[in-house]
């Protein structure tokens, strides 16, 4: 699956197409997490082995839990992907099914936040804040979003998810091991202005 999912955030997606049906009972049946990733060529090649790597796809991606929120008469179903990191897809360990399973490395984030970032993550804060309350118009949710939003790295991921369209550049942020060096980014993309309004 591609596109970009951040750690301590919430993707939803309405999933149809068979294969991607097969992985999410995969992961459900298995309580294996689901990684989405920035594909480079939307119709690869396939043919590819156990103990190669999927070369259209970025090997830093987000991964999360798969919460099944509503199967559809139309055989589709509602997900809510719950980020929880991110990871290094390795090597294809399982071609058996329609989807690719594949050996992952956990990638911990150096998470520590300078004297410097703490102003400029308030500046976001209140970015973000201002873009909740413009395009989350039930109350209840809007509340329930921004507590959410309790520290620098709830702050820094739902920026990038939500306020940063451009999705090589949500690649980049998602790549960068540290937070300060991701508040860094963000906050001169904010000065410039381009950020999602």
């Amino acid at each position: 699956m591609h596109g970009t999912l951040f750690p301590r955030t919430t993707k939803p997606l309405h999933i149809f197409e068979a294969r991607y049906l097969d992985m999410i009972e995969y992961c459900v049946t298995n309580l294996v997490p689901m990684a989405i990733g920035h594909a480079e060529d939307l119709h690869p090649a396939a043919g590819i082995r156990p103990g190669e790597k999927i070369p259209f796809i970025k090997e830093v991606c987000g991964f999360g839990d798969v919460h099944v929120v509503e199967r559809r008469a139309d055989g589709s179903v509602l997900v809510f992907l719950l980020g929880r990191g991110k990871c290094q897809i390795k090597e294809v360990i399982d071609t058996q099914t329609s989807f690719y399973v594949c050996e992952s490395v956990v990638i911990e984030e150096d998470a520590m936040v300078t004297q410097k970032n703490f102003q400029q993550i308030q500046t976001l804060n209140k970015i973000l804040a201002h873009w909740i309350g413009k395009h989350i118009l039930d109350p209840a949710q809007r509340d329930l979003f921004l507590q959410g939003l309790s520290g620098a790295e709830e702050i820094v991921s739902a920026f990038c998810a939500y306020l940063v369209r451009d999705p090589d550049l949500q690649q980049e942020i998602l790549e960068q091991n540290r937070i300060s060096d991701k508040v860094e980014i963000l906050y001169r993309l904010a000065e410039s202005s381009e950020v999602g309004s």
